[in-house]
């Protein structure tokens, strides 16, 4: 059963105890403090939350918080007026978006709020106290961020937390895994401090989509902390997934209400063989976008939905592509926008070892260009490498342009010839 499953996930991902966990952050606190000693400007350290707590929590926690969103959506209402002036739907085409409404248009009235609980054993006014203390806007509704926080366990005890889980809404989390999930946050918010006290920022990377849900939060958890003043927390976005353009827009609306400063690093992804053969599996709807074609056209609407609030300084975004017409359209778009190469709040990152020429040719062009450098023991980067170049075969299909122009410049440098 679950417990099987359980322990599966954890052997499958290397846990070994909370040992191994305080490892990886002293890892990670290494990595900060030697990008800062290395990098002039804008440091940049990437981490994985699946480094630093048990996966079995992960899993409970991201089917909890997957829980509580399907609570949500089942019972509230999408509407047109609650979409920020700031995204323009033309960047949304249906075939992107796909044909449910974004998270951020729907909003919860007091009788929607009292369907729900109604198998909870409330009084009409503890429903009323619970739902003014959701803090719903003129017009009766509340969003989504604010009905999540008042089901989260807490500290402290949150009413409508116990309430759900009492009247068996929904199941709470087991307490092991709560404690395990504690830690985690501690750790991720030392990790934020530091890169706070360095001036530099934290890259957290993106895993499979039976973890996000988790990771999403706790991303985002971290920047309404630390993203106050400045951007040092960056979530990455997978576009590869049908449900990134409404968790990226969600995330760039709540930023704005809750008064902190969005990181944003825009992927392809790397799990598609993988989320595909567990959905089949499983027999849920693929999470993945069916073609490249629409994946591409993802990641440039992305961009777009981004760039008003790169402008206004409310959000920064790292570009992680090897995908030269992708690199191409952002510096055009930000040539037309007028965003400083070096200043803007844009930057580019590509794999070492993987489109050097692009890499450089940014650099030289004055734009912020970073080299992501993964390092382990063999075994352990191996796999990370192979998800990567399955990532980019397209790119590497095309690899003789690189080719000729290594040969090109061995040449030159013999002969001082072209």
């Amino acid at each position: 059963g679950s417990s099987e499953l359980s322990s599966g996930i954890n052997a499958e991902y290397g846990y070994k105890g909370e040992e191994l966990c305080e490892a990886n952050l002293k890892i990670f606190t290494e990595c900060l403090e030697t990008a800062r000693e290395v990098c002039d400007e804008d440091p940049f350290a990437a981490i994985k939350v699946t480094a630093l707590s048990k996966p079995n929590a992960l899993l409970e926690g991201s089917q909890f918080l997957a829980n509580i969103r399907a609570l949500y959506e089942a019972h509230s209402t999408p509407h047109p007026d609650t979409v920020p002036e700031s995204v323009n739907l033309e960047f949304l085409p249906r075939d992107v978006l796909g044909p449910r409404s974004l998270l951020n248009q729907h909003r919860m009235t007091m009788e929607q709020f009292c369907e729900l609980v109604s198998p909870a054993s409330l009084s009409e006014n503890e429903k009323s106290e619970i739902f003014t203390s959701l803090q719903p806007d003129s017009q009766g509704r509340v969003p989504f961020f604010r009905f999540r926080e008042a089901c989260m366990p807490g500290p402290p005890v949150r009413p409508l937390y116990t309430a759900l889980c009492d009247s068996g809404i929904i199941q709470p989390l087991s307490q092991s895994n709560l404690d395990a999930l504690n830690r985690l946050e501690e750790r991720l918010f030392r990790l934020s401090e530091l890169a706070v006290k360095l001036d530099s920022k934290l890259l957290v990377d993106a895993e499979q989509t039976y973890f996000q849900p988790l990771i999403d939060f706790m991303a985002n958890k971290m920047m309404s902390r630390y993203n106050t003043e400045k951007v040092h927390v960056f979530n990455t976005y997978q576009c590869y997934l049908k449900a990134t353009p409404s968790q990226l827009i969600y995330d760039m609306d709540k930023s704005r209400a809750v008064g902190y400063k969005l990181g944003a690093k825009l992927v392809r992804g790397a799990y598609m063989e993988q989320e595909r053969l567990r959905a089949e599996s499983l027999g849920y709807e693929d999470p993945i976008y069916p073609n490249k074609a629409l994946t591409n056209s993802c990641y440039h609407n992305m961009v777009e939905v981004i760039l008003k609030q790169v402008e206004d300084k409310n959000a920064e975004v790292m570009i992680a592509s090897h995908n030269e017409f992708t690199v191409q359209y952002v510096v055009e778009r930000m040539r037309q926008h007028d965003i400083d190469p070096r200043t803007g709040g844009i930057y580019f990152g590509q794999l070492l070892g993987m489109c050097d020429q692009v890499t450089f040719l940014l650099g030289a062009g004055g734009y912020s260009s970073y080299k992501y450098v993964p390092y382990g023991p063999v075994e352990a980067v191996l796999p990370y490498l192979s998800r990567r170049a399955y990532e980019n075969k397209g790119m590497l299909q095309g690899s003789q342009k690189e080719i000729d122009l290594l040969k090109g410049e061995l040449r030159r440098r013999k002969w001082g010839i072209v």
